[in-house]
């Protein structure tokens, strides 16, 4: 009995030491085992003993805790709309160094996030979106003076910008000819397949101009809004004077079809509302140089 006991205990103390052991050994791997994917990212799968990076539909990691093989690694993307700005130094068409401030919104296609992770890595934004904005945004902007920022065609410049870069980086989006193309029932946008990144929108944000440079345009624009105050005052005293010829030539009708003056007329008209007065009144009648003479009987009596 003594015997049984003794080998219990030799054979629990082993058992003991390698439950131990094996808890430390879970406890230093267990990073590389659990790996949780915060809300608004996504995970891609590197297989180190396997074909590497998860580049098939359906094999990014979503939310939550992960347990994955310790020889194995899961890169975590942000998929949410991001918004990024950066300033560049332009030359204008005028020859003037000028910076404007660019910026972006955007989001990495979590339908193809294995793929961008394959091609274009996880600092996508510093190696292919800012250099091709960048490169497109002095392209553009050297074709337009400086005036041109702040009037209706900088909505133009941001659009040929947009337009431009944003076909040359979905150029690079493509997908290789070797991956596998996903399913056509696929629940997502068409024309949305074959992307690395979606961008939402992109515009100029601020421009910096010299000092000089700024006084002299707000002088210009000074200029041009005074120019365009005398134009209109000058419209306006033309269509006054349109005006005042045109009445003058309906009196002139007026006095050759009535054979009488408008002066005579207007006396005329006068003269009858007058008489139909409950007022005292004396009228006196003029002759054809002289228009009626109006006396008021009511002040005569008062005198």
């Amino acid at each position: 009995m003594t015997n049984i006991k003794q080998l219990i205990r030799k054979r629990l103390l082993g058992v003991t030491i390698f439950l131990m052991v094996l808890a430390l050994i879970i406890l230093a791997i267990a990073p590389n085992i659990f790996k949780i994917v915060d809300a608004g990212h996504a995970g891609v799968m590197y297989h180190t003993l396997g074909d590497g990076t998860a580049t098939e539909q359906g094999t990014t990691y979503g939310e939550g805790m992960h347990m994955i093989m310790p020889w194995d690694k899961l890169y975590v993307y942000d998929v949410r709309i991001q918004e990024r700005n950066w300033p560049i130094e332009v030359i204008t068409k005028d020859g003037l160094t000028i910076k404007v401030e660019i910026s972006i919104r955007f989001h990495p296609n979590v339908n193809t996030l294995g793929l961008l992770h394959k091609y274009l890595g996880p600092d996508y934004v510093n190696t292919v979106i800012l250099p091709e904005i960048a490169a497109t945004a002095r392209d553009v902007i050297a074709l337009y003076e400086i005036d041109s920022l702040y009037s209706d065609k900088r909505v133009e410049i941001q659009r040929r910008i947009s337009d431009i870069a944003l076909s040359e980086i979905n150029k690079q989006n493509t997908l290789n000819n070797n991956e596998p193309q996903p399913s056509p029932n696929a629940d997502f946008g068409v024309g949305r397949i074959q992307k690395y990144i979606l961008f939402e929108d992109l515009f100029i944000k601020n421009i910096v101009l010299p000092q000089a440079v700024k006084i002299s345009i707000e002088n210009k624009i000074v200029s041009e809004q005074e120019f365009l105050r005398y134009q209109y005052l000058i419209a306006a005293e033309t269509q006054e004077k349109e005006r005042k010829r045109i009445e003058a030539q309906g009196i002139r009708a007026f006095e050759d079809s009535a054979h009488i003056s408008i002066l005579k007329w207007r006396g005329i008209q006068a003269t009858e509302k007058l008489a139909t007065s409950p007022n005292a009144k004396i009228i006196l009648v003029g002759t054809d140089q002289k228009l009626p003479v109006i006396l008021s009987g009511d002040a005569d009596a008062k005198k």
